[in-house]
């Protein structure tokens, strides 16, 4: 028995524990990276809508009614990809628009590299 075990309820040591415990692991690690990339892309639409609204409903069409939704519940590397590359574009749209001196600043440009690897 190792010492998790002894501090966890018996239920987190069962097969529904299993469960829990991979469900949880995938809200944590695909789930928010998903969230994340739709908080960048609502802020990239900023640049060409003023509307609150039709933000709001692009950004929401993007996450719920295309396979965006669905990859982000299983434990697939398509979302964690799709959404570097938001971030990426998002980066490299702030620096087209002047946001970031990239050369003054150039560990932007390191992180959009990491996130393209």
């Amino acid at each position: 028995m190792t010492h998790l075990e002894k501090i966890l309820p018996e239920s987190f040591t069962s097969k529904w524990g299993d469960l829990l415990r991979n469900h949880f692991t995938i809200v944590m690690s695909v789930s928010l990276i998903s969230a994340f990339a739709s908080l960048l892309l609502f802020d990239i639409l900023g640049y060409y809508s003023t509307s609150l609204l039709a933000r709001l409903f692009i950004v929401l069409g993007y996450s719920l009614g295309t396979p965006v939704f669905a990859y982000s519940t299983v434990f697939y590397g398509h979302q964690i990809a799709a959404s570097f590359l938001i971030g990426i574009f998002y980066i490299f749209h702030k620096i087209v628009y002047g946001e970031i001196p990239y050369n003054k600043e150039p560990q932007y440009l390191f992180i959009a590299g990491l996130l393209s690897a």
